[in-house]
């Protein structure tokens, strides 16, 4: 009790020197907490961005309008399906159908049976696409939770429900069933293709059911967008990767302008912007608190010689080398931590406040708060160890001849 009494009348007397410390410790400790935020932020990003994708999975996707050869059909998939056993396969192909009563287009997807199992989704309801579906052509569709929600307003769900009957243009589907797809979340920022980032409202039909509701839908030669590609366990991303390249580049085929959208991809630009807010920010924060260590250091020394008869004294009524050293480093210590709170608690704050504003993704939480003060915490012992360690060598004589 009478230590930390004697630390706050330490601190108490030297309100301006104290003050500095603590700005200048602070700014560093709040660039540093920005740093975690965002760090986190876009690890999160990450995550969502490979689970939307799903487990060990890539695609190929078609590119560009312009084609002098052959464009990624049905009968691509059904080849990968048939010479890579033990592959998922999944193709699909993105429409915009019209529902009466509605001004915006719908989304829908054609897609594989195999499609929603590939890609890791949840069947809410009913179920999902099958074989025959595909195979005979079935006018069924899956909804997505989006759409079951009833509303009249732009935006709103459509009230649909599995057993419905729906229309697509003029066309009559059967609803068989509800999945919750991943929402591309994080997509939008990878420059990944648009087929990927599916919205909230989609509808989902047999790849093998002609679009009825364009109006060349009953020419349709079964084109489709992008092939999924589930690599299975015991095999490499690459190895996958290079069976499925070495089957397309068949010259038979004749295929062209074909893209591949893997892990790796999708998160170059989240890696680059991580490597590139390390360097600035993480920058910023090492200065700054570099520059608060050596104030707070210049403070621990002014403190010394100005108590030197202070600690002489203390000294000769029985302290040790030990006692007076803690003492400087425990007042070292009060001073970055009330920075730590002031710096880290501050940009909590306008973090939590301007969030949505935020160009990049950010996360908080005890880590950003606790990570700061424990830096804070040995900033204060490292540049209190020189003047602490001289304190503790000031002899009782020495403090008279001081006086």
């Amino acid at each position: 009790m009478k230590t930390a009494i004697d630390i706050w009348d330490g601190l108490r007397a030297r309100p301006g020197r104290v003050g500095l410390s603590v700005l200048a410790i602070a700014i560093g400790l709040a660039a540093l907490t920005v740093l975690l935020a965002v760090l986190g932020g876009l690890s999160d990003q990450s995550k969502r961005i490979l689970s939307n994708l799903g487990a060990n999975v890539f695609a190929v996707v078609q590119e560009g309008e312009n084609h002098r050869g052959q464009v990624l059909q049905q009968k691509h998939a059904e080849l990968l399906r048939y010479n890579l056993p033990g592959y998922g396969i999944a193709g699909t192909r993105e429409h915009a159908a019209a529902v009466p009563g509605r001004r915006d287009k719908i989304t829908v997807v054609g897609a594989d049976p195999e499609l929603a199992m590939l890609r890791g989704w949840d069947v809410v309801r009913g179920r999902f696409l099958d074989e025959l579906d595909s195979a005979q052509g079935r006018r069924v569709a899956v909804i997505t939770p989006a759409l079951a929600r009833a509303g009249e307003s732009k935006g709103d769900g459509f009230g649909w429900q599995v057993g419905d009957t729906i229309q697509l243009g003029r066309t009559a589907f059967s609803v068989v069933g509800m999945v919750r797809p991943g929402t591309g979340s994080g997509m939008d920022q990878t420059g990944a293709s648009a087929a990927l980032v599916l919205g909230e409202q989609v509808v989902f039909v047999p790849t093998g059911t002609p679009p009825y509701w364009e109006s060349r839908g009953r020419e349709w030669k079964k084109r489709i967008d992008m092939v999924f590609v589930k690599v299975p366990e015991g095999v490499s991303m690459a190895a996958g990767q290079g069976s499925v390249r070495s089957l397309l580049a068949q010259p038979d085929l004749a295929l062209d302008q074909l893209g591949w959208i893997t892990p790796k991809r999708l998160l170059e630009r989240v890696t680059r912007l991580q490597r590139t807010i390390k360097w600035t920010v993480g920058s910023i924060a090492i200065l700054c608190l570099i520059l608060g260590g050596t104030t707070l250091m210049s403070l621990m020394v002014a403190n010394v010689n100005e108590r030197v008869t202070e600690i002489g004294l203390r000294r000769a009524l029985g302290a040790t080398p030990g006692d007076i050293s803690s003492l400087f480093v425990l007042e070292a210590c009060l001073v970055t931590a009330l920075a730590a709170l002031v710096g880290s608690g501050v940009t909590h704050a306008v973090l939590r406040a301007t969030a949505s504003q935020f160009p990049v993704p950010i996360r908080l939480g005890w880590d950003t708060l606790l990570l700061p003060l424990g830096v804070a915490v040995l900033l204060g012992m490292i540049f209190s160890w020189w003047p602490a360690r001289t304190a503790a060598r000031i002899a009782p004589s020495e403090a008279l001849r001081n006086d």
